[in-house]
């Protein structure tokens, strides 16, 4: 589901859909209710994933900036945004060991 990009249909054999789960994503964080919904991107490559997700929220969004040091270690070096009080959903597209 959600590929990280469309491209990677071309490496399999076989017919290959990429089923977005965005509709289901909104229609939960709505169920949810937040008194303030503030969507997060864990780095810059994800503002145009969180930038729908925060208006289907009616949200503001912020997003951290970081570098990957090597597969294990990342450094943050800012974040962009104010997310003091703020119910914060986090959304990233790739997930390798879940520590950032």
């Amino acid at each position: 589901m959600d590929m990280h990009a469309e491209q990677i249909q071309g490496f399999f054999d076989i017919p290959v859909d990429n089923l977005f789960a965005r509709s289901l994503l909104l229609e939960a964080g709505k169920a949810v209710k937040l008194k303030w919904p503030m969507v997060a991107a864990p780095d810059i490559g994800s503002i145009k994933l969180v930038r729908v997700f925060a208006e289907g929220l009616q949200a503001e969004y912020a997003v951290i900036d970081k570098r990957r040091v090597n597969a294990k270690q990342v450094e943050c070096n800012a974040l962009i945004g104010d997310i003091a009080g703020k119910d914060v959903v986090f959304f990233g597209r790739i997930c390798s060991t879940g520590e950032t």
